[in-house]
């Protein structure tokens, strides 16, 4: 409906960055994110890709983007790796902007799998990067906060977005 004026994938694009910043936000100042803020950010992500007709173009990215990152963030949940909010923003960001937005690759597949594991690998990479320095530097603080991985999901969005135009 918007392809005459917006290209479906900066609306997707745009909708992705605009609710992972105000979900690091409240991340970063305390370190969670409130089941109503994400009700409201599923219901504006649904809604603009629906509206942008992003759902009707590629209807088999999204499926298999919810197929493959629900039982890899499920994994990470269970294992420690990730809180409540990062499961949910990841599969937020599956469902709103499956796998590369900026390139059409030959492979749904390929690319779904490429972009959403890229942006996994890159949120926990750095995670663990900015975990490692913070604790090197307050070495004598035994308070051990959760280290907020929304700011660093909503980088490696950004990152594996940008690394299609290369």
């Amino acid at each position: 409906m918007f392809e005459l004026f917006i290209p479906v994938a900066y609306v997707s694009i745009f909708t992705v960055v605009t609710l992972l910043s105000v979900f690091a936000l409240s991340d970063i100042r305390t370190r969670r994110v409130t089941n109503t803020q994400m009700i409201m950010g599923i219901f504006v992500g649904t809604t603009s890709i629906v509206l942008s007709g992003h759902l009707l173009l590629y209807p088999v990215n999204h499926v298999m983007a919810i197929l493959i990152v629900t039982p890899i963030a499920y994994l990470l949940w269970r294992m420690g790796s990730i809180g409540g909010a990062d499961v949910k923003c990841l599969l937020l960001v599956a469902i709103v902007s499956p796998g590369i937005e900026l390139v059409e690759l030959q492979s749904p597949l390929f690319e779904v799998i490429v972009g959403n594991l890229l942006q996994i690998l890159l949120m926990l990479a750095t995670g663990y990067l900015y975990q490692q320095f913070v604790h090197i530097r307050s070495s004598t603080t035994i308070t051990v906060r959760p280290t907020p991985l929304i700011p660093f999901l909503l980088f490696a969005y950004l990152v594996t977005q940008m690394l299609a135009l290369l």
